[in-house]
C-alpha cells in the first residue's frame, strides 16, 4: 500500500486520462454495433451520413484553438492575463462554431443526395457537434490550469452524457432522428450542469487584440482538421455522391469496427510517448532509436493481431448478434483493407514523436498536409477506376503516401530504423485472420 502512496498524482491522472479514454470509445463503439444491428441499412446509411456532419461540425469549430493557445501561454502569465487569453479561445470558438456550422451544412447540400432528414434533424446533429467542441476546448483549457479532475469530467462525463442521451432517445423511439435528438438534449443538460457548477471556463472576451492571435494560428489547422476528418468517417459523403446508399452503410459500419485498431494504438502511444520524450535527451541516439524500433515493431504486431481476431470472428459474431448485422457480413475483405492502412500508420507515429520532441510541428503539418492531399486524390481517382472496392484500396494507399512521406522525411533529421518486419508481421495476421473468415463463411454456405 506504501508504494501506491509513492506514485507521483500525474501518474494517476494519466492513468485515469488513457481509461477513460478507451471507456468512452468503447462505449460508442457498443452503441453504433447496436444502432447498425437494429437499424435497416438505409437508415444506417443516413446515421452515416448525419454522423459525419456532426463530426466536422466538431472538428472544424476547436481546429487549433488549442494549440495556438499553448504558443500564447509564455505571453501570458498571469491569473488575469490567462483569464483573458481563455475568454478570446471561448470567443474564437463562438465564430469558428458559426462558420464551421455554415460550411458543413453546405457541403452536405451539395455532396448528399436528398434524404429523409428533417431542419430538426439537422439543427440536432449540428447542436451535438457543437456542444462536443465546447467540451473537448474546455477540457483543454482546464488540463492547461492542470486542473485535471475538471479537465476528466469535461472529457468524459461530457460526451459519455452524449451517448446515453442518444442511447435512451432511440430505446424510445427506435429511429435515427431521436438518437440524435437524445444525445442533443443529454449534451445540453450536461453542458448546463458545468455551468452550474463552474467547471470549464465560461468567461468571454471578445478584443481584437486578444483574439487576433488566435485567429492568425489557426489557418494551418483548419485545413489538417479537414484532411484528417475527410480520411474517416467524412468519407461517407463522397461515397454518398458516389455509389449507393448500402455503400455508406457498408463503410459506416466498417470504418466502425476498425476504430478498434486506433484504440490498440493509442492506448499503447500513451504508454511510450511520455518514455520516449524523457529518453530522447537522456541516452544516445542510437539506444533511443533501439527502444523506439522495438516499441512500434510490436505495435504493428498489435494493431494486426488485434484486427486479424476482429476479420477472423466477424462471421460467428455477426451470426450470433444477428438483427440487420446479417446485411455486413461480407465485409471481411474491407475490413482486412481498413486495418491494413492501421498497420501501415505504425512508422508514421514512430517518425512523428522525433518532429513532436524536436518542436518542428510546422513541418510535420506540412508534409502531411501535402501527402494528405495526394493521398485522397488518388484515393478518389481508384474509386472512380475499382468501384466501391477503390473506397477500402484508395484508403490504404493514402495511409502508405501519408506514412512514406513522413518517414522520408524523418530520414533527413535523425537515424530512424523502421520496424518494417513488425509491418510485415501485422499483415500476415490480418491475412490469417481473413483467411479463417472465408473459410467459416464458406463452410457455413455449404451447410
Amino acid at each position: 500500500m506504501s508504494a501506491l502512496h509513492r506514485v507521483h498524482p500525474l501518474v494517476w491522472y494519466a492513468t485515469a486520462y488513457g481509461g477513460t479514454a478507451a471507456l468512452l470509445k468503447g462505449a460508442g463503439f457498443v452503441v453504433f454495433l447496436w444502432l447498425a444491428r437494429s437499424l435497416p441499412v438505409d437508415d444506417y446509411a443516413t446515421f452515416g451520413l448525419l454522423f459525419a456532419l456532426q463530426t466536422v461540425v466538431g472538428t472544424l469549430t476547436i481546429a487549433g484553438i488549442g494549440e495556438s493557445v499553448i504558443g500564447l501561454l509564455k505571453e501570458h502569465q498571469s491569473s488575469a492575463m490567462r483569464a483573458r487569453l481563455f475568454g478570446a479561445a471561448n470567443a474564437v470558438f463562438t465564430v469558428m462554431g458559426a462558420a464551421s456550422i455554415a460550411l458543413a451544412l453546405l457541403l452536405f447540400v451539395v455532396l448528399v443526395r436528398p434524404i429523409a432528414v428533417s431542419t430538426y434533424d439537422l439543427a440536432s446533429v449540428t447542436m451535438v457537434g457543437a456542444l462536443s467542441a465546447f467540451l473537448s476546448l474546455q477540457a483543454n483549457l482546464a488540463r492547461l490550469e492542470e486542473r485535471h479532475l475538471a479537465s476528466l469530467n469535461l472529457s468524459f462525463v461530457g460526451p459519455m452524457g452524449g451517448l446515453v442521451g442518444g442511447f435512451v432517445g432511440f430505446l424510445n423511439v427506435q429511429s435515427v432522428s431521436a438518437f440524435f435528438l437524445g444525445s442533443a438534449m443529454g449534451l445540453s443538460i450536461v453542458v448546463l450542469v458545468f455551468w452550474w457548477r463552474r467547471i470549464g471556463f465560461y468567461g468571454f472576451v471578445s478584443a481584437a487584440r486578444e483574439t487576433f492571435p488566435i485567429f492568425l494560428r489557426i489557418a494551418p489547422f483548419i485545413g489538417m482538421a479537414f484532411l484528417g476528418w475527410l480520411s474517416g468517417y467524412g468519407n461517407n459523403f463522397i461515397v454518398e455522391m458516389l455509389f449507393e446508399r448500402v455503400d455508406v452503410a457498408k463503410f459506416t459500419f466498417a470504418i466502425t469496427l476498425s476504430s478498434i485498431a486506433q484504440l490498440v494504438a493509442a492506448s499503447l502511444l500513451q504508454v511510450w510517448s511520455p518514455r520516449f520524450y524523457r529518453i530522447v535527451d537522456e541516452q544516445s541516439p542510437d539506444e533511443v532509436e533501439r527502444k523506439n524500433k522495438r516499441f512500434f515493431r510490436w505495435q504493428a504486431i498489435a494493431i494486426g493481431l488485434s484486427g486479424g481476431i476482429v476479420i477472423a470472428i466477424l462471421p460467428l459474431a455477426i451470426d450470433g448478434v444477428g438483427g440487420n448485422l446479417i446485411a455486413y457480413r461480407g465485409i471481411q475483405t474491407e475490413l482486412f483493407l481498413l486495418f491494413a492502412g492501421y498497420v501501415v500508420l505504425s512508422p508514421w507515429w514512430h517518425c512523428q514523436n522525433y518532429f513532436l520532441v524536436h518542436g518542428k510541428g510546422q513541418e510535420l503539418m506540412r508534409v502531411v498536409f501535402s501527402t494528405s492531399v495526394i493521398g485522397i486524390l488518388i484515393w478518389l481517382l481508384l474509386m472512380w477506376l475499382l468501384g466501391p472496392l477503390g473506397i477500402y484500396v484508395g484508403f490504404l494507399v493514402q495511409m502508405v503516401s501519408r506514412m512514406l512521406g513522413l518517414v522520408l522525411a524523418a530520414k533527413k533529421h535523425w537515424p530512424v530504423m523502421i520496424a518494417w518486419d513488425g509491418v510485415a508481421a501485422g499483415f500476415v495476421l490480418l491475412g490469417i485472420g481473413l483467411a479463417i473468415s472465408v473459410s467459416e463463411s464458406i463452410t457455413v454456405a455449404a451447410r
